[in-house]
C-alpha cells in the first residue's frame, strides 16, 4: 500500500470526522 493512498484515506477520514463533529454540534444546539 503506497503512502499516497494511505494519506488520502487518512485525510478522507479526518474530513468525515470533522463533518460528523459539526453535525453533532448542530444537532445538540438544535435540541436546546
Amino acid at each position: 500500500m503506497s503512502f499516497g493512498i494511505a494519506a488520502l484515506i487518512f485525510l478522507a477520514g479526518l474530513l468525515c470526522g470533522c463533518l460528523m463533529g459539526i453535525a453533532g454540534v448542530v444537532t445538540a444546539l438544535d435540541g436546546y
